[in-house]
């Protein structure tokens, strides 16, 4: 969702943001009812918006490719233990995040940019968890590359060190980036538009708290992507060093050749996801930053909401292409994807098998009716007529009563 600036004539906008900065309200909806002064302009009757169009094509192949390729490379991960790899398994988070925005996240985006165009049909309720997921899968992504990246260095510079504990990194990974999603339900809501019958549904800061806002924007732009692309740059310039340098002792043969092509493998698709995720947020960050501390000359480039929405769709397509590396573009997991559904057939026979032995073995009704009396093991005692006593060693006695007649097995 987020910010946007509809097709308002210049001096107008500009007058109205000058007229934002200087008021004290601290209505959340006065952040909207500054900048919007006017009706929006509707595209002609049978108009097609090019931008639109490329935006909903991007994001149906982001539910499409995302949806699918997510979901099987999460069954890999469950059924296979052998791809529990300490890598797969923090990729496993950036899996997980994807699959909720292709799942949750682009649905609603898909229905709010593309097919009602700009109108939010939903509630505030689901208009801020859409924000929050969003952003949480924006963070997680983030962090994960980031501890794939440490992971990486630490294999590389020391096979024998001990790794990155799975289940305390991915713990971390999802706290921190709930946590700085935070305020995004804190202020998601949704408005109606002036003059309209459209809702809008957006993150709207209090005026009051607009040095706030813009002090946890700097935050998130310096601790969620510059720094991080620092440091996944220098950790990835040593690995790529290290690996095409190195050197096997002894004679150089087939095996040490496989290794070496495996080891080059994976990093390079590592440093791909990493590179891509620069390039498909950075046009994102680049516009927010723009809207915070230069409005004067992006509304000079452009008033159209659509540039915002472009921005963002570029940034939602980093999930297609992680899904690509990892899963489509990744042998190691596509070999496991090819034999799922027979191995998943004979699991499914094998359970339903063990099933009807298990029904078999049942006693039946009648010898479940069997009292735990009607069942002797030991002793049988017998008093004759001389009143000597007589034992008898009896190893089952089953003794069935019935209405008109007692037998007694031995």
């Amino acid at each position: 969702m987020g910010d946007f600036f509809p097709d308002f004539d210049m001096d107008v906008l500009i007058e109205a943001y000058r007229a934002l900065l200087r008021t004290n309200d601290t209505d959340s909806s006065a952040v909207y009812r500054n900048l919007v002064r006017t009706t929006i302009e509707e595209d002609p009757p049978g108009s097609v918006d090019g931008a639109v169009v490329v935006i909903g094509t991007l994001y149906s192949l982001i539910m499409l490719v995302c949806g699918i390729g997510n979901l099987l490379f999460l069954f890999v991960l469950l059924y296979y233990k052998q791809t529990r790899s300490t890598t797969n398994l923090l990729i496993g988070n950036l899996t997980l995040s994807d699959f909720l925005v292709a799942m949750i996240c682009l649905p609603f985006n898909m229905d709010y940019h593309v097919i009602h165009s700009e109108q939010w049909l939903f509630g505030p309720a689901m208009c801020a968890v859409v924000n929050f997921l969003t952003f949480v899968s924006l963070y997680v992504s983030t962090h994960a590359l980031l501890a794939i990246a440490i992971d990486r260095y630490f294999v590389v510079q020391d096979a024998q060190r001990r790794r990155l504990h799975v289940g305390w990194t991915s713990l971390v990974i999802w706290v921190v980036a709930i946590g700085f999603a935070v305020p995004c339900v804190l202020y998601s809501d949704t408005l109606p538009y002036p003059h309209s019958d459209k809702v809008y549904c957006g993150i709207l800061w209090p005026i009051s708290l607009q040095h706030i806002y813009k002090g946890y924007h700097i935050f998130l732009l310096i601790g969620e992507f510059l720094l991080p692309v620092v440091v996944m740059s220098v950790f990835y310039s040593f690995v790529a060093c290290k690996v095409w340098r190195r050197q096997f002792p002894g004679q150089r043969n087939a095996s040490h050749d496989r290794i070496q092509s495996r080891s080059r493998k994976k990093t390079f698709r590592l440093f791909a996801l990493f590179v891509m995720f620069v390039l498909c947020w950075s046009p994102y960050h680049v516009y927010a930053v723009m809207r915070d501390f230069y409005f004067g000359t992006l509304i000079k480039i452009s008033t159209s909401p659509n540039m915002f929405y472009m921005a963002q769709a570029i940034a939602m397509s980093n999930s297609l292409i992680n899904t690509l590396v990892y899963v489509v573009f990744n042998d190691n997991i596509t070999k496991y994807i090819k034999i799922l559904p027979k191995d998943s057939w004979k699991s499914l026979q094998r359970m339903c098998s063990r099933r009807r032995r298990t029904q078999s073995r049942e006693p039946s009704r009648r010898t479940r009716r069997l009292r735990s009396e009607d069942f002797h093991s030991g002793l049988h005692t017998t008093t004759t007529r001389n009143g000597s006593v007589r034992m008898t060693a009896v190893t089952n006695v089953i003794v069935e009563t019935r209405a008109d007649v007692t037998v007694t097995a031995l």
